[in-house]
């Protein structure tokens, strides 16, 4: 069963589900979501984009970092230098994984680093990166376009551990804790 509010989020009635909808009919809106979203992002947070040509995942990674205080027009994907970094009160790294080829090494973009640092990580083109290669715990945001115009944004929560604690599952958590 799904549920529809009025502010265009939609949710899934599921026990323990962590998952959220959001349906977006205008790129400002999609970035209007990531200046929200960013409010729920702190230092070591990691953003994993997935989604065809044109979802929208540039235009978030915008928004987030209007959210962060820093000029989104200053952000553009990264595609042919991959990473970008934003300053501000909290770092912003932005990642683009389109140019990565299959069997391409990762190692370069040392993204281990870029994971345990003290900014958020926002990857685009997340399905180029192995499941190995994926931090935990992170948020998956998948967009794709919705006949008729505009866009469906689905976040899912992952867990540092393999299954999340029930009494942990129903709130949104991707700040990873550093190690003391």
């Amino acid at each position: 069963m799904n549920t529809t509010e009025p502010d265009g989020r939609t949710g899934r009635a599921r026990p323990g589900a962590a998952e959220e909808e959001r349906r977006c009919v205008s790129a400002d809106e999609t970035r209007a979501f990531g200046r929200s979203l960013a409010a729920r992002l702190g230092p070591g947070s990691v953003v994993l984009l997935f989604g065809e040509l044109g979802s929208g995942k540039t235009c978030l990674v915008q928004g987030i970092a209007a959210g962060l205080g820093m000029d989104p027009r200053r952000v553009h994907s990264p595609s042919f230098i991959m990473v970008n970094r934003y300053e501000g009160h909290c770092p912003l790294n932005h990642v683009d994984l389109y140019r990565l080829r299959e069997g391409e090494s990762l190692v370069d973009l040392d993204l281990g680093e870029l994971f345990a640092g003290d900014g958020i990580t926002v990857v685009e083109w997340a399905e180029r990166l192995p499941e190995a290669a994926r931090p935990r715990p992170r948020l998956d945001i998948s967009l794709s376009h919705l006949e008729g115009g505009g866009r469906l944004l689905r976040l899912r929560p992952v867990a540092a551990e393999e299954t999340a604690a029930p009494e942990r599952a129903g709130r949104l958590s991707v700040t990873r804790r550093r190690p003391l």
